[in-house]
This record gives C-alpha cells, structure tokens and sequence, in this order.
C-alpha cells in the first residue's frame, strides 16, 4: 500500500487519513514519510524549513476549520 499510496496527490493522502483508524495511522507514523515526501516531490512543491512533510501537506492542500483557530 505504501508504494501506491506514495503516487498519490497530497490532498488524497489527507483525505486517506480521514476514511480509517487503521489508514491514519499508518500514514501518520513517522515510518510513512517517505510516502508524503514522494507525493509532495511528484507535486513539485519544495518543502519549506523546518516543516514536516504532514504538517507541507495539510498547509498546502488541507482544508481546516476556521473555527479550530478560535
């Protein structure tokens, strides 16, 4: 699952996260960065410093709650 989920837009990734206990988990352990650092590569985004690859991710293609800033 790793590999295709490695070719997958980042915004797919994210929702992925969101369908499953099991898929959130696996693609938010720290084994699974690589996952995020290929889909994020294939987008042609450069990460910027000192962010991870999750939090590149949910920043560029993630749709938060306004009201989670509150």
């Amino acid at each position: 699952l790793a590999q295709i989920f490695s070719y997958l837009d980042l915004g797919d990734l994210i929702q992925l996260t969101r369908t499953s206990h099991y898929l959130n988990g696996m693609l938010l352990a720290p084994s699974a960065q690589s996952i995020w650092s290929r889909s994020r590569r294939n987008a042609g985004y450069v990460l910027f410093p000192g962010m991870s690859e999750i939090r590149f991710a949910v920043t560029m293609e993630g749709s938060l709650c306004q009201a989670s800033f509150l």
